[in-house]
C-alpha cells in the first residue's frame, strides 16, 4: 500500500503540472529568452524540486531496495515535443551533488532578476533537505559526497546565516548578499534545517535542539496554539498555526535521541492541531487544522522511530532485507502495519487493528518454495509456501498483536 503510494507520487512528479512552473520562473527570472529552457532538473537553481525529488528517491530505493529509478529514462519531464527530459535516479543524485558549487556554496531556489542561471533565493533549509538525499544515496553507492557537503554547509551556515540568537536567517540573495532576518527565522526553522543533516552535524543538530528546548518547549510556549504561527506559518495554507514547527521539534528531537520529548510534542501536536479519524475514511486519521504539507512532515516527524532517518544517511542497507520474508500485503485500514523486519530467514510482525476488532488475512512472500513455517501469533498451524515462496495466514486482530513467522526445519 504505501510502496503504490510513492510511486504514484513519483508519477504525478513527472506531471508538467507539478513542475512546469520552472519555464516561467527561468524565461523571466534568468531572462533566458532566447533559449527558453523549461528543463527543471538539469539547472544550478530550483532545489525546491530536484532536491526534495532527489531525497524522495533516495528514500524510496533505500527502504524497499526497488532499483526502477536506476535504468535510463525512467523518469521524463516533457514540456513539448522540442524539449523532453529524460533522467534516471543517479543522474539526478549526480546533478544536485554538482550543483553545491555556488557563491554561497549552497544553491538557490527560484532565480533573482538578471542574466546566468547562477544567483538566487538560498534557503538553507531547502538545501540541507538536499543533503540528506545525497547522503542516503551515499550509503547505497558507497560514496561520501554527503558527508562533505554537509560539513561545508555547516560552515557557510555559521560564516553567512546565523543570527545573534543563534538563528539561522531564512534565506539569502546569492551575488547580492542580502538576507531576511525577520521572517521564517527563529528556533523552529533552525530545528528544520538542522534536523536534516543531524547525523551528518551532530553539533550543529545539538546547539539547534538546545536553543529549541530553552526558547519555546521548557517555557510551555509550544502549548500555546500560533505561538510559532508568524515565525513559521503552516507553508501550503499560511495559517498561523504550530504545524510546521511541532513537525520539526518531533524530527530533531529524534534526530538528537530525546524520546521523552518527542512523547510530549506528538501528544500535544494531536491535541492541538486535532488528530482525529477522518469520517470518509474509516480507520484512517489526520490533522485536522493542517495542510497536506504540514500533515505529512507530521508523520515524518511524529512517526518511525528514534534514530531511524539517521540510520538511513549513515548506515547501508541490511542484506538480508533484500532476501528474507517480507509481509507483502494486508487490507488497509482493517490493518495498520508498524513493523515488519526480515532477519533473512525469519519475519517479524506487530500490527494494529485499524478499524474494528476482527479477523484477517496477512501474506507474506520470499519464503522458500515449498517451506513449512511456523507462524507465531497467528490461527492455525504451520503455513506452508507455494512453488512461488508465497503463503497466507490468519490472525485475530483485536489490538497490538505480534506475529514471528520461522522456518520450522
Amino acid at each position: 500500500m504505501l510502496t503504490d503510494a510513492q510511486l504514484a507520487l513519483f508519477d504525478r512528479a513527472q506531471h508538467k503540472a507539478v513542475w512546469g512552473y520552472w519555464y516561467r520562473q527561468n524565461l523571466l527570472g534568468n531572462w533566458d529568452f532566447v533559449k527558453r529552457r523549461a528543463d527543471p532538473i538539469d539547472v544550478p537553481q530550483n532545489i525546491m524540486f530536484s532536491g526534495y525529488l532527489n531525497l524522495q528517491l533516495a528514500m524510496y530505493r533505500k527502504a524497499t531496495g526497488d532499483r526502477r529509478f536506476d535504468d535510463a529514462e525512467s523518469l521524463v519531464f516533457e514540456w513539448s515535443q522540442r524539449q523532453r527530459f529524460a533522467f534516471d535516479h543517479q543522474k539526478i543524485n549526480a546533478i544536485t551533488i554538482r550543483n553545491f558549487d555556488q557563491d554561497l556554496f549552497l544553491w538557490p531556489c527560484e532565480p533573482v532578476l538578471g542574466p546566468g542561471r547562477r544567483r538566487g533565493y538560498v534557503f538553507p533549509y531547502c538545501n540541507t533537505v538536499t543533503v540528506a538525499g545525497i547522503a542516503i544515496m551515499d550509503t547505497v553507492n558507497g560514496t561520501s559526497f554527503g558527508t562533505d557537503i554537509a560539513r561545508r554547509v555547516d560552515e557557510v551556515l555559521a560564516a553567512e546565516y546565523t543570527l545573534g540568537a543563534n538563528d539561522l536567517a531564512a534565506f539569502m540573495i546569492s551575488g547580492i548578499g542580502l538576507s531576511v532576518r525577520r521572517v521564517m527565522s527563529g528556533p523552529g526553522s533552525t530545528a528544520g534545517v538542522a534536523a536534516f543533516i543531524a547525523p551528518l552535524q551532530p553539533d550543529l543538530a545539538w546547539r539547534a535542539w538546545q536553543v529549541l528546548k530553552r526558547e519555546w518547549l521548557q517555557t510551555g510556549l509550544y502549548r500555546q496554539p500560533a505561538s510559532a504561527g508568524q515565525e513559521m506559518p503552516d507553508w501550503a495554507s499560511g495559517a498561523k498555526t504550530n504545524a510546521e514547527t511541532l513537525a520539526s521539534a518531533m524530527h530533531l528531537a529524534y534526530a538528537v535521541g530525546d524520546n521523552r520529548w518527542h512523547a510530549e510534542i506528538w501528544e500535544e501536536a494531536t491535541e492541538q492541531l486535532r488528530f482525529t479519524e477522518d469520517p470518509a475514511n474509516p480507520g484512517v486519521a489526520r490533522f485536522e487544522d493542517a495542510s497536506v504539507h504540514a500533515k505529512g512532515m507530521l508523520a515524518f516527524g511524529g512517526m518511525g522511530h528514534s534514530g531511524a532517518f539517521n540510520d538511513m544517511l549513515t548506515k547501508p542497507r541490511p542484506v538480508q532485507w533484500a532476501t528474507g520474508p517480507r509481509l507483502v500485503d494486508v487490507p488497509h485500514p482493517e490493518v495498520l502495519v508498524a513493523k515488519a523486519v526480515s532477519d533473512g530467514h525469519g519475519l517479524d510482525v506487530v500490527v494494529h487493528p485499524g478499524r474494528n476488532s476482527q479477523r484477517v488475512g496477512l501474506r507474506v512472500d520470499r519464503l522458500r518454495p515449498g517451506g513449512c513455517y511456523q507462524v507465531h501469533g497467528a490461527l492455525g498451524g504451520p503455513i506452508m509456501a507455494d512453488d512461488l515462496g508465497c503463503a497466507q495466514f490468519t490472525v485475530d486482530l483485536a489490538g497490538r498483536t505480534v506475529i514471528a513467522v520461522r522456518p520450522t526445519g
